[in-house]
């Protein structure tokens, strides 16, 4: 068995690119996987400085980095026939891990738990570079076994908080609420709701299949659906 993750990604990139979401770019809407995507939060700390004091205002810049992020890029055409990049943000966080042994899968804890804080940052600076994403999904991958969850967007007050947070024992990224589409647990054969990538069954079409509709589905203004 590899126990290294990174013969997978190219795996995962076609699966995303061309199973999950085939022919999804239109004229006005470019869907594109970008590998190693930085998401990047900037804050600035004023609370110290005062117009007398002098004092420089405190910026900090953070970033977190998903192995693949699924782009949704809206691109609207100048009058020269030119398409111009408008408005952009990131719908699907993607990460891979080495595979497991099948035995891994049949007791607890279950390994795609463990991965929820690590995602769960991830989510939290793409909630904040992109102030309309209200749902961000979440695939995460033993090799070939995968699971599907999502998380929603925290309430402004308390995202801008955790992200102000300085404490690096403190994980807060665990306070968001990772949820398996019921859907999805009825239709995954397994008792920790995942499928496996190329499996007899066809299951994992059927989900792929689900997830690119829920998706475009919440997401439907950029779409044009």
């Amino acid at each position: 068995m590899d126990h290294r993750e990174f013969p997978w990604y190219p795996v995962w990139v076609i699966a995303i690119k061309d199973w999950l979401f085939p022919n999804s770019s239109t004229a006005t809407v470019a869907c594109n996987v970008a590998p190693q995507y930085a998401l990047w939060h900037t804050n600035v700390d004023d609370s110290l400085s005062s117009p007398n004091s002098g004092s420089v205002v405190n910026v900090t810049r953070k970033s977190a980095i998903p192995d693949f992020a699924l782009l949704l890029q809206h691109v609207r055409i100048a009058s020269n026939g030119t398409p111009i990049l408008g408005s952009q943000k990131v719908v699907l966080i993607v990460e891979n891990k080495p595979t497991q042994a099948r035995s891994r899968y049949l007791r607890l804890p279950c390994p795609f738990i463990g991965i929820e804080g690590q995602i769960g940052r991830q989510a939290l600076f793409a909630f904040t570079a992109h102030p309309n994403l209200h749902v961000i999904g979440a695939v995460v991958a033993f090799g070939a076994r995968w699971r599907y969850v999502e998380a929603v967007r925290p309430e402004s007050a308390l995202l801008k908080e955790w992200m102000k947070f300085n404490d690096p024992g403190y994980d807060v990224s665990k306070e968001l609420l990772w949820a398996v589409p019921e859907k999805l647990k009825r239709l995954s054969p397994m008792k920790d709701h995942s499928f496996e990538l190329l499996d007899h069954m066809g299951l994992t079409a059927q989900a792929f299949q689900f997830i690119a509709q829920r998706i475009k589905s919440r997401e439907h203004t950029m779409w044009n659906l």
